[in-house]
């Protein structure tokens, strides 16, 4: 586990405890230090709202005030504004000049079981005196599922020609108990679309031993790399990435094992890089884990090692609000060169409102979107009663219009479309509705 910065921190926990996120296609996470900050940002900011809505979240660093002291000063503030319901703002500011600048803003939609489903991130530009679009991501759940996918899309504002620019596609296959069997990854990387498709293979046991990675090129594909898995009674215990080669066993490139407490929570991830020089493994990072009352995380203690720099140790520490798994503080600490104890270097507040103080309800139920004909032939009737923002989709998650529409509006038009697959979906002040459309 690499040590998280606290903006990151404060986007995972917008409105829940410390909760499981959205499985990634592997392929996305193998490139992931290859995408940019603004869509990492944006899918870090995927999480639950729960009963507590947090309030503000304040992060402190140290810095050396001269002579050996050390200050601790506050370097970031974001406060949540639930704008209406199912709808929460999340403002970042910076301080400068004795007061605070705004930074990042996000506004994130959520569903009526918590989970995100529109994003929409701006920056502040001081010198216009106004907020600039930064990204956008829409996302589409497996039915009920917290955290399974069918499709994701990320589209990156573009100052040089003013338009949205399409920055990562993904489009997941399941079976009918929901185990993934494919994933297609189209990421934008320095200008060049990169698409890569992963093949998940089960064995006896139902257990996920194979992941078949290929790079899509003009719609050929060539085995890239792929991934073996290791389970002991279902749990992973060890995974080796290989890059494709011209022999049938590929050529290795890393190596993560895991370990379990009693509890059957995780206990230790130790990774690999192999060393091809000496023919083996080499330990490249280690963490340890430390679990409290209740089974929440306590401490993450993190080794990473260098054949060159040698050794780098770092802490970090979790607490919560008495009784809940929500968090209160954590604490980011490093271990200098020589010392036998920690420095703290930065430390994250959390600040919430409980249900009888909170400013917003919790969002409603997301209804289906009632439309018809459908299929259609293009003219396409909406049944709300009230004004709403509708988003047009592709079954790859592709945006392709969005109308201000109001009761007693015309028909929507979609005869320009080729026939297929659409989604529509539409948010209110009151809720969010989906719909699945099939062009004729």
């Amino acid at each position: 586990m690499n040590i998280a910065t606290p903006w990151v921190m404060s986007l995972i926990l917008i409105a829940g405890p410390l909760t499981g996120q959205l499985r990634l296609p592997h392929a996305l996470q193998t490139h992931r230090g290859e995408l940019t900050e603004p869509v990492l940002r944006v899918l870090q900011s995927t999480s639950t709202l729960e009963e507590m809505q947090l309030d503000s979240t304040i992060t402190y660093r140290a810095y050396d005030a001269g002579g050996g002291n050390y200050i601790e000063g506050a370097v970031e503030k974001t406060v949540y504004d639930p704008v209406s319901p199912g709808i929460v703002r999340a403002i970042t500011s910076v301080p400068g000049e004795g007061r605070w600048h705004f930074a990042t803003q996000l506004r994130v939609t959520s569903d009526e079981r918590g989970r995100t489903v529109r994003q929409f991130a701006e920056t502040w530009d001081r010198q216009l005196n106004t907020w600039l679009p930064e990204s956008r991501l829409e996302m589409f759940y497996r039915g009920n599922s917290p955290d399974l996918l069918d499709s994701l899309y990320v589209e990156i504002w573009s100052d040089e020609s003013r338009e949205w620019v399409r920055s990562l596609l993904i489009r997941n296959t399941y079976d009918n108990d929901d185990r993934m069997l494919g994933s297609l990854t189209y990421m934008n990387i320095d200008g060049y679309e990169l698409g890569f498709e992963d093949e998940y293979l089960y064995n006896d046991q139902r257990d996920n031993h194979l992941i078949n990675t290929y790079l899509t090129v003009d719609d050929e594909r060539t085995l890239a790399g792929f991934t073996t898995m290791t389970y002991a009674d279902h749990l992973l215990r060890e995974e080796i990435q290989f890059s494709a080669d011209d022999t049938e066993t590929g050529t290795p490139e890393s190596r993560t094992t895991y370990t379990y407490t009693d509890a059957l929570q995780q206990d230790s991830v130790a990774t690999y890089l192999w060393d091809p020089a000496e023919d083996e493994w080499a330990i490249s990072g280690l963490d340890n884990y430390d679990y409290g009352t209740g089974g929440l995380v306590s401490d993450v203690f993190t080794t990473a090692f260098d054949p060159d720099d040698g050794e780098e140790k770092s802490w970090i520490n979790y607490a919560y609000v008495a009784g809940t798994p929500y968090l209160h503080e954590v604490k980011f600490h490093t271990l200098p060169e020589g010392s036998n104890f920690y420095f703290r270097n930065e430390r994250t507040r959390y600040f919430y409102q409980d249900v009888s103080t909170a400013v917003t309800e919790r969002p409603r139920a997301a209804l289906p979107l009632l439309t018809w004909p459908n299929p259609t032939h293009g003219p396409l009737e909406i049944k709300l009663e009230e004004p709403v923002e509708l988003y047009l989709y592709d079954q790859t998650g592709r945006l392709l219009s969005t109308h201000n529409w109001s009761p007693g509006q015309d028909k929507l038009n979609l005869s320009d479309l080729p026939p297929g697959t659409y989604y529509l979906g539409a948010t209110t002040r009151r809720a969010h509705y989906t719909a699945r459309l099939l062009k004729i």
